[in-house]
């Protein structure tokens, strides 16, 4: 695995061009992430794509994105060798955990997946738009990301969203098994 992920990562085929974003309507327990590429994707930077969100995904599951327990960022003015971590703050509050995410799904040059970011916060959006615009730069050049809404080139399937499920060591689904 690791041989194969080098080699991925070392085919540097991205864009120079910083990768565009566009927010709009977020509704987190049904939100489509949409990207506009600069060419079809090869399967390898499909591969590499699904590793990126698969990682964010699992980060979420998690609860990773809480915003209310980010005690290290907000001492980051100051020294923080040695800084006393109060860990009985991880369980206070409200917990952030994804729900569910499907695969990635493809159209020519264009990609898209659904995500139920369940009661993780906002900073979980931000976490994956700056990943992809690193990635898009050093892997597969993303032109645009769109999140939420809907698109007018791709429509949204009609059918049943997936159901949550609260295993937090479970995948993306595939919405086809639905």
């Amino acid at each position: 695995m690791e041989g194969k992920r080098s080699r991925l990562i070392s085919e540097n085929a991205g864009e120079t061009e910083q990768m565009g974003v566009e927010i709009r309507e977020v509704d987190p327990f049904n939100l489509w992430i949409w990207f506009e590429l600069y060419r079809p994707p090869s399967p390898r930077e499909v591969e590499l794509l699904e590793e990126v969100l698969a990682s964010w995904f699992m980060m979420g599951r998690l609860g990773a994105y809480n915003a209310q327990n980010l005690q290290v960022f907000y001492k980051a003015n100051e020294d923080i060798s040695y800084m006393d971590y109060e860990a009985e703050e991880c369980d206070s509050g409200l917990h952030a955990f994804f729900h569910d995410m499907t695969q990635i799904e493809r159209q020519g040059n264009w990609a898209r997946f659904w995500v139920n970011l369940g009661t993780a916060d906002e900073l979980a959006l931000d976490m994956l738009i700056n990943a992809l615009s690193n990635f898009s730069k050093e892997n597969l050049g993303i032109k645009k990301l769109y999140v939420g809404g809907q698109n007018e080139d791709w429509e949204i399937p009609i059918t049943p969203l997936p159901k949550a499920k609260m295993d937090p060591m479970q995948g993306p689904i595939d919405p086809l098994d639905y």
